[in-house]
């Protein structure tokens, strides 16, 4: 594509000159004036300007100074005159002109330097876009980098308050320890008791109606002495079963907050779903009822604490998607002959289809800042990547949002 020279001049022997030592190699433009070339520039693109000095009513010099502040200001201008006024050369140079050539010149001369400043211009664009290219690739890194420093400081914060749980975890699991031994105990002697109680009965009634009785009877009936045996042996029941749970969650949290050695285990997938459940308890049994359907598997070599932050993510996303009551409904199931799929669905307020892009990109939530930070989808498909897996969604908004992992049974890196 040729290029485009723009020649500004009063003379016409100047202008028809210049045309036709150029015409041959450029398409050549002439106008007669200053404010006809800034018209000219303003209204089409050129690749040079061959600009007179010395033109009636706007200059050379003017054209110049107006390049300067407008988007033509990378134009290269070659200033081509009789003038060898020094000041106008020098106010040539200093208002952005890149050569000055006197008026008596050869063809050669002025092709060698058009062509000299055409090189030199694109030269000078060339290292603009990669300056820009540049730019924004340390723009881009320095995204990168802040990202980093946010989710190592949030690393640093989840791993503070990982040994915290641990701690207390700990502190707790010592009473309940002597809870659940004394309550134990507890429910041996008030069977032995009621086995006492029971003989009493017995020795009663063989005594038939005797007036020593009597006291003992009204008391009988004052404390409703059947229903308060019965209900001493579901209380025992219900607290011996608290307990237990108490024990399971306790027990869950010291492994989920546990130093991650990054060791993997060959473990049942399901106990890290339903210890996922039991720490998730909480934010789950006021208003969302789940329901599993899970089938037989195989073991899965993975490390269960990572598998178990997962599901725990899904599980507190899919439980504030639901603003109400409803349900989670998650399934297990076999995927081919080496792999297996687990899905977690929810009939929440569901994602937006122009969210669902970003939805795992660190630091994105649509949640205030005491409900998430934006980590926990990316970490969570960082975890399952890492385990030669891969994990997908689907949503409709009003309707509710599915997780879909696909997991090996044997990792390559295991």
């Amino acid at each position: 594509m040729r290029k485009k020279v723009l020649v500004a001049d009063d003379s016409v022997f100047n202008r028809e000159r210049l045309t036709a030592l150029l015409e041959d190699h450029y398409d050549v433009s002439v106008v007669n004036d200053g404010q006809s070339c800034l018209e000219a520039l303003a209204a089409s693109t050129y690749d040079i300007l061959l600009l007179d000095i010395k033109m009636p009513a706007v200059g050379g010099i003017e054209v110049l100074a107006h390049l300067v502040d407008h988007e033509t200001h990378n134009l290269p201008v070659i200033v081509v005159s009789e003038s060898k006024n020094i000041d106008d050369i020098c106010n040539a140079f200093e208002l952005g002109a890149v050569d000055y050539i006197y008026s008596q010149f050869t063809q050669d001369e002025l092709l060698v330097r058009i062509e000299t400043q055409l090189a030199l211009a694109q030269h000078s664009l060339n290292m603009e876009r990669q300056l820009q290219l540049a730019t924004d690739s340390l723009e881009e890194k320095n995204e990168q980098l802040d990202e980093a420093n946010h989710l190592l400081l949030q690393s640093e914060k989840l791993a503070s308050l990982g040994l915290l749980a641990a701690g207390v975890a700990h502190e707790i699991n010592n009473p309940v320890g002597y809870v659940s031994s004394n309550l134990d105990s507890l429910k041996e002697y008030i069977t032995d008791l009621l086995k006492l109680l029971d003989a009493y009965g017995t020795l009663e009634s063989k005594l038939g109606e005797n007036d020593l009785l009597k006291p003992i009877r009204q008391l009988k009936h004052e404390l409703d002495i059947e229903y308060l045996l019965d209900d001493l042996q579901q209380l025992i029941s219900e607290s011996i079963t608290g307990v237990s749970t108490i024990k399971t969650i306790v027990a869950d949290l010291k492994a989920f907050s546990r130093k991650d050695e990054k060791q993997k285990e060959t473990v049942d997938i399901h106990q890290c779903i339903e210890s996922a459940l039991n720490i998730a308890r909480n934010e789950l049994k006021y208003h969302v009822a789940v329901e599993k359907d899970y089938s037989t598997l195989p073991l899965v070599h993975c490390n269960p604490n990572q598998l178990s932050q997962v599901f725990l993510n899904l599980l507190v996303n899919s439980a504030q998607a639901i603003t109400d009551k409803g349900h989670i409904f998650i399934q297990t199931k076999m995927a081919g002959q080496d792999s297996i799929e687990l899905r977690i669905r929810d009939n929440g307020c569901g994602i937006e289809a122009a969210n669902l892009e970003t939805i795992f990109k660190p630091f994105y939530t649509t949640k205030t800042e005491d409900k998430g930070t934006g980590l926990g989808l990316a970490l969570s498909q960082q975890i399952i990547q890492e385990h030669g897996g891969n994990i997908s969604v689907k949503s409709v908004v009003n309707q509710g949002t599915e997780f879909i992992i696909s997991l090996p049974l044997m990792t390559d890196n295991g």
